[in-house]
Parts: structure tokens; sequence; C-alpha cells
């Protein structure tokens, strides 16, 4: 029981380091800097009427910066280039790159 749990905790910190390193070139790589968007955990923007979607969708279109979406589902219909999603994003981590004094 023990080694299977060891062998699943460190599969999932070895996830959580791979989605670190890409979020980090993603946000280093933003010349304009990033727009973190969360309905937070009550509402999940994948349950969203098309029509809101495509309201996000363009304006996001409309802004120099990237933009990353939690959005909670493994596709977003009408994905734009400078829209990045995920089911989960370390918020805290993001907020304190672009918040940090």
């Amino acid at each position: 029981m023990q080694d299977i749990f060891s062998k699943q905790f460190k599969k999932n910190w070895l996830r959580i380091i791979v989605l670190h390193q890409e979020l980090q070139k993603y946000l280093d790589e933003a010349p304009d800097g990033v727009i973190y968007f969360s309905m937070g955990s009550h509402l999940q923007s994948y349950l969203m009427p098309e029509s809101k979607r495509n309201a996000f969708l363009g304006a996001f279109s409309k802004v120099k910066q990237r933009v990353l979406w939690k959005w909670e589902s493994d596709t977003l219909p009408g994905q734009l280039s400078n829209v990045k999603f995920g089911k989960w994003l370390p918020q805290s981590d993001i907020l304190g790159k672009f918040l940090s004094f």
C-alpha cells in the first residue's frame, strides 16, 4: 500500500512540476503581460452558454496580452492563439509572479 501511494504521489508531483515549467515559460514569454481568468470553484466555465463563451473569446481576441483561462474541460471550442487553458492553474503562483512587491 505504501509503495503504491509513494509512486502516485511522485507521479502527481512530477505533473505539477512540468505544469509549472510550461506556465512559467508561457508567463515569461508574454511581452505584454497575462490576463488570468477564472470563474472560481463554484462556477465552471465550460458549462456557460455558447453565447457567453463566444463573448469572452471575442473580448480576449482584442487584447494584446496572453490569457490564462481556468477551463474545466479537455477542449475549448474556438480557442484563440493567445489563450491557454487548464482545468487547474496555480492561481497564487501566477498572481504572485505579477503582484509581488
